[in-house]
């Protein structure tokens, strides 16, 4: 709990000295700092939501499927209301929203501490030796590649085909408003499949939606084609969750997710971003989109293999 709570108010308070600065590197350092300490919040989330799932038999795609919620009230919202030229508005609602909020619903939350001891190194050794695992994890820096050059350059593409910054909102919205039935809708199919089937399944997904929208040529169909990228993300996201938490050694569930969460929305991520940049530059906007599907292609094929070697 003082873990979490500490986390959402350094995050929060980070968030609001975007506000005065406009310098690319102290930019670049509030990035480093906010970014250092918002990646555990989702990963402890998950841990405890994954522990009291493990208890009463809820579905953990109904509860996640609530972040989807926001994500789309916020991207419909403030992609309408906000502009390039007040922006400094999105850090103030945001550092209130986890340095305030979050901060104080980190005390109600039911995290449970582990009664044993945990020792780490052990626990990693442990994981080390899963040859599935490791295939999964190289398999989420593919993916985090692929999704850090989509998520990042969606935006800019819609603006380069003549779209508007509402239009940008609502390819985010309608991406994350896709993924809620899947989410709500998709116990009976996470219990029959299994998590590494789905995780194939989603990741095929994202790599068809990655091609379709390389192949898109208006602001219209990219937000269409983005709603199927938030289908692949609806069966991929939950899978991920449960494949690591099933992988886990005892006690280290939320170590376990902030691995997976930094293979992917870490490492995958930046990787991401800075080949999307390079390809922004040299060539054009579906090269991107491209790219991403590879690495899309490359993360199934390589998730399958650690999964076959574990036999």
């Amino acid at each position: 709990t003082a873990v979490l709570a500490g986390c959402a108010l350094i995050t929060g308070l980070t968030a609001f000295l975007f506000i005065p600065v406009s310098d690319f590197w102290p930019l670049m350092v509030l990035v480093v700092v906010l970014y250092f300490f918002r990646a555990p919040i989702p990963a402890i989330a998950d841990s405890a939501v994954m522990t009291i799932v493990s208890r009463t038999g809820v579905s953990y795609g109904r509860q996640r499927l609530w972040g989807s919620v926001g994500f789309v009230v916020t991207s419909f919202g403030l992609g309408t209301l906000f502009t390039l030229s007040n922006l400094s508005m999105i850090f103030l609602l945001y550092g209130l929203a986890v340095g305030v909020i979050l901060f104080a619903l980190s005390f109600k939350m039911p995290i449970e501490r582990f009664p044993g001891q945990v020792s780490l190194i052990a626990g990693f050794r442990t994981l080390a030796r899963q040859r599935s695992y490791l295939g999964f994890l190289l398999s989420m820096v593919l993916a985090g590649i692929g999704s850090g050059s989509y998520f990042n350059f969606l935006g800019l593409n819609i603006l380069e085909l003549g779209g508007t910054q509402a239009q940008v909102g609502m390819a985010y919205g309608a991406s994350a408003l896709a993924e809620i039935p899947i989410m709500f809708l998709g116990a009976r199919w996470f219990h029959r499949y299994g998590n590494a089937g789905l995780i194939t399944f989603g990741l095929s997904i994202f790599t068809f939606g990655w091609v379709v929208i390389a192949l898109m040529t208006s602001p219209v169909s990219l937000i269409l084609a983005a709603m199927l990228v938030g289908i692949g993300y609806g069966f991929f996201w939950v899978a991920v969750v449960g494949f690591a938490n099933e992988t886990a050694p005892k006690g280290m569930s939320a170590t376990a997710q902030a691995t997976v969460a930094a293979a992917q929305g870490g490492l995958g991520w930046g990787l991401g971003a800075i080949i999307g940049g390079i390809l922004w530059d040299l060539t054009s906007g579906s090269a991107v989109f491209w790219a991403s599907a590879l690495a899309g292609m490359a993360a199934i094929i390589v998730f399958r293999i650690g999964l076959r070697m574990a036999k």
